[in-house]
């Protein structure tokens, strides 16, 4: 329109040294022409006339295939040529400044129109509308509208998937009512499962199972039951599997007052955290121990060496598997150490211990094992359960060189039958015992060198830590003493001549090994026959 500008300033030019009373009837006809269509055609300091613009009805997400749809109300122009069809878009791949780029264009008849978004699921939808004459310029852009945009966030511990929304922006607020929020399970039909008012733009799901698929829709209601749909959001509430079992095959005391435990995991179980717990004996709250994370495999080995442990006490352990919470959720059997009680009568050894529990297919048995002299266990018994009591007879160790120090510990064995795992046993602790020595002392002796009673010297039942044997005569005079438990009194006096017949007195100290003393007093008849 720049021409008929041009053309009209140049007429004036060159007319206006005339009077205009003195203009032809051609002349008028001439300015006439000139003059409509830069007036028609031209508006405000001389710009094209554009149509009006239409004005926005709603724009909203197809729940089916993601597209864009939007609905508007005509322009008050007549004769228009088409609508045209505008999305604000980055202005750069990333940028926050938007700029708005034609997405499409339908016929003046049209008044709605749907197109891929080009990024409905990453942010809200911006569109508008303008309408055009052919060969003129388009209208002012309607005012423009904004779709909501959802994101969703699951809380797998506290089972909830939280929803977040933008507002819907290009309604009066006194035209906006509420939002629905619908749910999809597992690519079923959509569900209503609740509302907010038209200021709120956030939802919580609760209740949410594992390893579903969720997909999410939020619709905002015009006071005229119009609607606009936002994104689809969706989310798979993946869960790692847990074994199916986890089974302790055996906790036994490995050093003093340290408890050394073995657990098989199952193997199909996709989770890698593991959480061992200890109480202080059946009944008793559970208390941590350690944390295993990131554990491949199907064995784990554990052994506790909390200072607070004393293995003459019973624990009871169980392995749990952790979720992403770190919520115990596969435990095993319970696996304790056995604790080993001993006593001793004369020369009888009395066995007690705490049965094992929970192994997966019972305890078969508890095999008893004795030490003696420090050396190699020897398996001396074996006991069937439920029993767990045992008598050790000692008899064996009269006159020989065993100290009177004896050891034992129980092993208990997981009957035939398991399934899981290996064949579960536990060893308790080693208990010892002191055996009193008994005194076995001669009343006389026949010291005359023919070989057969010459010696006298008590028989000891062990051979002591300390020993002292001393013979006084009927005056108190010592005449015989010595630290040998080999060593016997032959009848001499201080080693010189022999002693007469009579009567002799004896004295014997003890100490054994476990520092108890034994006195022993008596009177020893000599005579030579």
């Amino acid at each position: 329109n720049r021409g008929p500008k041009c053309l009209f300033l140049f007429v004036v030019l060159r007319y206006r040294s005339y009077n205009f009373t003195s203009l032809t009837k051609r002349d008028y006809i001439f300015f006439f022409i000139l003059f409509i269509p830069t007036t028609l055609f031209g508006q405000g300091g001389g710009q094209q006339i554009r149509p009006e613009p239409a004005e926005m009805d709603y724009v909203s997400v197809d729940t089916a295939d993601g597209t864009v749809y939007l609905k508007w109300k005509p322009s008050p122009s007549d004769t228009l040529d088409r609508y045209i069809i505008w999305e604000w878009q980055p202005i750069l791949e990333g940028s926050p400044i938007l700029v708005a780029k034609q997405v499409g264009s339908i016929d003046s008849e049209t008044l709605e129109f749907s197109y891929p978004g080009s990024n409905v699921g990453e942010a809200p939808t911006k569109v508008s509308v303008s309408a055009t004459w052919t060969g003129w310029d388009p209208s002012p852009y309607a005012d423009p509208h904004t779709t909501m945009h959802l994101t969703i966030q699951y809380d797998s511990c506290a089972k909830n998937m939280e929803l977040d929304w933008t507002p819907y922006v290009g309604w009066d607020s006194a035209d906006y009512v509420k939002h629905q929020v619908f749910v999809s399970v597992d690519d079923g039909s959509y569900q209503k499962i609740g509302e907010t008012d038209d200021t709120v733009y956030h939802f919580i799901h609760h209740n949410i199972e594992d390893n579903r698929r969720y997909c999410y829709l939020v619709e905002a209601i015009r006071k005229d039951d119009v609607g606009s749909f936002s994104n689809e959001s969706c989310k798979f509430t993946d869960y790692l599997l847990h074994p199916l079992w986890i089974d302790a095959e055996q906790a036994s005391v490995f050093e003093e007052d340290q408890v050394s435990m073995d657990f098989y995991i199952e193997e199909s179980g996709e989770v890698t955290s593991f959480r061992l717990y200890r109480r202080t004996g059946p009944g008793k709250p559970l208390v941590e121990v350690q944390d295993f994370t990131d554990f491949y495999g199907s064995e784990l080995n554990y052994i506790d060496q909390d200072p607070i442990l004393s293995t003459q006490k019973q624990y009871q352990y169980q392995l749990y598997s952790l979720d992403v919470c770190s919520d115990s959720v596969v435990g095993s059997n319970i696996t304790g150490n056995i604790v080993l009680q001993a006593s001793s009568v004369s020369l009888q050894a009395f066995l007690s211990w705490h049965p094992y529990t929970d192994y997966e297919a019972g305890v078969k048995s508890y095999h008893i094992y004795r030490i003696l002299n420090m050396g190699d266990p020897q398996l001396i018994n074996e006991v069937y359960a439920p029993d767990t009591t045992f008598t050790d007879n000692l008899d064996f160790v009269s006159g020989s060189d065993i100290e009177d120090e004896i050891c034992y510990y129980v092993v208990a064995e997981e009957n035939d039958g398991y399934t899981r795992g290996k064949q579960g046993f536990s060893k308790s602790n080693t208990t010892c015992i002191s055996i009193t020595p008994k005194i076995l002392m001669p009343n006389a002796f026949t010291p005359n060198d023919d070989g057969r009673n010459d010696i006298i010297k008590p028989v000891l039942t062990f051979i002591p830590e300390r020993y002292v044997f001393q013979v006084f005569d009927r005056w108190g005079s010592r005449i015989f003493e010595t630290t040998d438990p080999e060593t016997g009194w032959n009848g001499s006096v201080n080693s010189g001549g022999k002693a007469s017949e009579g009567v002799y007195i004896y004295y014997i100290l003890l100490t054994t090994t476990k520092g108890i003393e034994v006195e022993q007093r008596g009177e020893i008849t000599l005579f030579y026959p």
